[in-house]
């Protein structure tokens, strides 16, 4: 018997393959796949815009209250264009370039910068009580109202935006058109601020600060996974949070400089006493952000936690809005803090953050 005429091992109830048999090689066809549904955004647009036009201006401070809005309804469209576009343009960048707390403090400063420092000009022309100009500029107001902007016009509406809408968060909601479309207005209506009346040398420096620090956080890196297991604070905490941190950055903007107005203070010690103003303000700032670094640093962080920070930091606002009836704010806050309650039982809230990709 020749070598290749061995005989193959005994199978039960199957003949041998013949000799010299070539293997049979399946042929795969690839099955094919349905396209992904269309992402929609529209909803999560809407409410983000209406949240960017009310809560740095009617929310979060009485600047623009709602009897305003009836009186003279362009206000509410010429906040829109602003505050609408500016914020979604923040969200979409910070969403886009997977920008971690830093970038999106970046992109806060700037979006304060085309606000007070080029379209209202408050950091040229506002001088509360205890606060001075130094070569022009109320350095201590100006700190103040950037840190607002970032947290207050910035953080929170985007925050609640994405809670009212968790399944497509960690998602980009413009496309490209959109995104150009949104860029362009926000530019072209912060520039107006270059050509009204009571125009300021200084705006224009500030607008081109605020496209730079833009295009700076284009260039940040993305930020890293969340692999902290740590569980985050309890609910009741972050809320205690919150109302801490919104009467700490208050408190020091307004004690502070009223103690300084009551001294009679030399030019010398006018300028101490600003640079004491600066630095308190960077110290209550940087612990907050640091701390909400931490704890948002969890992988168990849901949208539950999110809104009690919110709902912590906007209820000391909502209690001094009382006595203000005549205006209507009142109402404003009631609406906002049933709709922060209504967020809080909907089954998607309490998702985990990292999730719904």
């Amino acid at each position: 018997m020749r070598p290749d005429d061995t005989p193959y091992p005994l199978t039960v109830g199957l003949a041998p393959p013949p000799p010299y048999a070539q293997p049979v090689t399946a042929t795969v066809v690839p099955q094919a796949t349905a396209p992904l549904p269309p992402v929609r955004t529209r909803r999560a647009i809407a409410t983000l815009l209406l949240l960017a036009t009310v809560m740095g201006e009617t929310i979060a401070t009485f600047n623009t209250p709602p009897i305003k809005y009836l009186i003279a309804p362009g206000t509410f469209f010429w906040l829109l264009a602003f505050y609408g576009t500016g914020i979604v343009l923040v969200r979409e960048i910070a969403q886009r370039r997977q920008l971690g707390l830093g970038g999106f403090v970046l992109l806060g400063t700037a979006f304060a910068f085309f606000n007070e420092g080029v379209i209202a000009g408050t950091w040229y022309s506002v001088k509360p009580t205890g606060y001075a100009y130094i070569l022009g500029l109320d350095w201590g107001w100006a700190l103040l109202l950037t840190f607002f902007h970032i947290t207050y016009s910035t953080a929170i509406p985007i925050a609640l935006a994405e809670v009212a809408n968790p399944r497509i968060r960690q998602r980009h909601w413009l496309n490209t058109p959109g995104l150009v479309t949104v860029t362009i207005i926000f530019l072209l209506v912060s520039g107006l601020g270059l050509v009204l009346p009571n125009y300021h040398g200084a705006r224009s420096v500030v607008y081109l600060l605020g496209v730079g620090l833009g295009l700076l956080a284009l260039r940040l890196p993305p930020r890293g996974p969340t692999t902290d297991d740590r569980p985050p604070p309890p609910l009741w905490r972050l809320r205690g949070a919150g109302a801490l941190g919104t009467m700490l950055l208050f408190g020091t903007a307004f004690l502070l400089p009223g103690i300084l107005s009551t001294l009679h203070l030399r030019r010398a010690e006018v300028v101490i006493g600003q640079v004491g103003i600066v630095l308190a303000l960077c110290l209550v700032f940087t612990l907050g952000f640091f701390q909400l670094a931490r704890w948002s640093r969890s992988a168990r962080w849901t949208g539950q936690h999110t809104l009690a920070l919110a709902l912590g930091a906007l209820i000391p606002i909502m209690l001094i809005s009382f006595p203000f009836w005549a205006t209507g704010e009142p109402f404003a806050e009631l609406a906002m803090l049933i709709a922060l309650i209504w967020l809080a039982r909907r089954p998607g809230t309490s998702l985990r953050w990292d999730s719904g990709r």
